[in-house]
């Protein structure tokens, strides 16, 4: 066996598909032919996970609306709480204040 009948061999196992004058052999239409279905199958599945993906984002817009507007109003709430618990303490150190000049 000379090289060049070594190459072809070589390059046949690692899938060049080809036969002994080097031309493209019927199996290369085939794996074409599969290759495309195989193609059309993933692009086929990546648009159906990009639906299913801007379900979920509006699922999950949803869903945490209602969670935020509350998280919201409870952080409102705190603030005011803290407001008046600030105003009493003022209003306290104040009263302390004038009853320790009194005495």
């Amino acid at each position: 066996r000379g090289p060049s009948e070594q190459r072809l061999r070589a390059s046949a196992s690692a899938g060049a598909m080809t036969d002994r004058s080097g031309r493209p052999s019927v199996a290369t239409g085939e794996l074409h032919s599969v290759l495309r279905h195989k193609l059309k199958q993933a692009q086929n599945e990546k648009a159906n996970l990009e639906a299913e993906l801007a379900d979920l984002k509006q699922e999950r817009s949803r869903l945490l609306s209602p969670l935020e507007a509350e998280l919201h109003r409870l952080q409102t709430a705190l603030w005011e709480q803290e407001q008046h618990a600030e105003g009493e303490a003022s209003k306290a150190s104040r009263t302390v204040q004038a009853l320790e000049r009194r005495v």
